[in-house]
C-alpha cells in the first residue's frame, strides 16, 4: 500500500487581508507530493498550496481569494523551488533483484550441467 505525504517546500508569511476576519496575517504554504511504497519512493511534480489565517485559524479556499491575494500566491508559486521528480528504490528492491537473478543463473547452471532435465529423453 502506498502512503502519500505532502512535504512543505515553501512557507511564507503574507500581509494580505484575510477575507473572513480582515486581519493582515496570513500564512502561505506550498507542498510537494511524495509517495512512499514498499520498494520505492517517488517524488511527484504535483504542487499544492494552502492559505491559512493566523488570527482566526481558518483555511482560505480559492473561491474566497481576492485578486491581490491571487497575485501574491502566483508570485510565491514561481519562487517555490520543488525537488526534481524522481523515483528512488530502497535497498530491499536491489536485494530481491539480485536474489531473482541469482536463482535464474543457478537454474540455468543446473540445466546445463544435466542435474535438471526439462525434456525427458
Amino acid at each position: 500500500m502506498a502512503t502519500k505525504k505532502l512535504v512543505p517546500i515553501k512557507i511564507a508569511d503574507v500581509t494580505n487581508n484575510c477575507p473572513k476576519c480582515y486581519s493582515a496575517d496570513l500564512k502561505l504554504t506550498f507542498y510537494q507530493k511524495h509517495i512512499f511504497r514498499r520498494f520505492s519512493k517517488r517524488i511527484t511534480n504535483e504542487i499544492t498550496n494552502e492559505v491559512q489565517c493566523k488570527t482566526c485559524n481558518e483555511k482560505i479556499y480559492p473561491i474566497d481569494w481576492t485578486p491581490e491575494l491571487e497575485q501574491v500566491i502566483s508570485y510565491y508559486y514561481r519562487a517555490a523551488k520543488p525537488e526534481k521528480p524522481m523515483i528512488s528504490y530502497k535497498p530491499i528492491f536491489y536485494i530481491l533483484v539480485l536474489v531473482f537473478l541469482g536463482s535464474i543463473a543457478g537454474l540455468i547452471y543446473l540445466i546445463q550441467s544435466g542435474v535438471i532435465t526439462i525434456w525427458p529423453e
